[in-house]
């Protein structure tokens, strides 16, 4: 008898190594008024549980087209117990409905925050990017939001990590970096504090380049040389 065993393992990047933040996953959306030849749709999802005093939690999503901008975008809408707390708009390029909902505390103050990633399902290379909005619960049970283009590969969510161990789960942001007649993703690390989207890249001597269909770290490009595609903020 003989046994095959596959010695095969994905490949990681460096942060993925690092502890990663557990979300829960909400899926389900469902629309509520879908025109045909026209827009807007409405379309919403429901968390039962939000928290321990089981707030009823709903996103609702308005897909809409400006034709004085000539863009497509989304206004979302976030109740609690049929309160509306949040009102945003998100720039879309696909009608296609976002991913599960991810719920849980990212930056360690105990309140739970959402993430929702709005894939742009566009053509070629354009596929992988994608918007990311992700709303910091604040303790009068308002949330305060923070969008911004991010890529998307694998269809997959990238998670956060908490580089420090301090309890606090940074965010890693992708890019694509050209250098040198070479193409590279770009990867800087950020966390909420004091309100703000803050760069933390000193924590893990970021940011780190990493050439296309790779997984690892170029040993071409010197940290003081990657300092200088640092950037500071990913929000528009």
């Amino acid at each position: 008898m003989f046994f095959f065993v596959s010695l095969v393992t994905k490949a990681q990047y460096p942060f993925e190594k690092i502890k990663s933040i557990k979300f829960k996953e909400y899926k389900g959306w469902k629309t509520i008024e879908n025109p045909k030849d026209s827009l807007p749709m409405l379309r919403e999802i429901l968390i039962s549980e939000f928290d321990t005093k089981k707030t009823i939690l709903k996103i609702e999503q308005t897909f809409a087209f400006s034709l004085t901008d000539s863009i497509e975008y989304s206004i979302l809408k976030v109740y609690r117990n049929n309160r509306m707390v949040n009102r945003f708009e998100i720039n879309t390029q696909s009608i296609s409905e976002p991913l599960p909902i991810y719920v849980e505390d990212i930056n360690g103050d105990g309140l739970k925050d959402l993430k929702i990633i709005f894939p742009n399902y566009g053509c070629g290379n354009y596929n992988v990017y994608c918007q990311t909005a992700i709303l910091f619960q604040n303790k009068d049970q308002t949330f305060k939001e923070f969008i911004y283009t991010d890529m998307y590969e694998n269809f997959e969510n990238r998670l956060e990590r908490d580089f420090n161990n301090d309890g606090k789960y940074e965010i890693i942001t992708q890019s694509f970096q050209n250098f040198g007649k070479h193409n590279y993703w770009l990867f800087n690390i950020y966390n909420y504090t004091k309100g703000k989207f803050v760069n933390v890249n000193y924590l893990a001597d970021y940011p780190i380049m990493i050439p296309l269909n790779s997984h690892n770290v170029t040993t071409k490009i010197s940290k003081k040389k990657r300092k200088e595609f640092e950037i500071k903020s990913p929000l528009k």
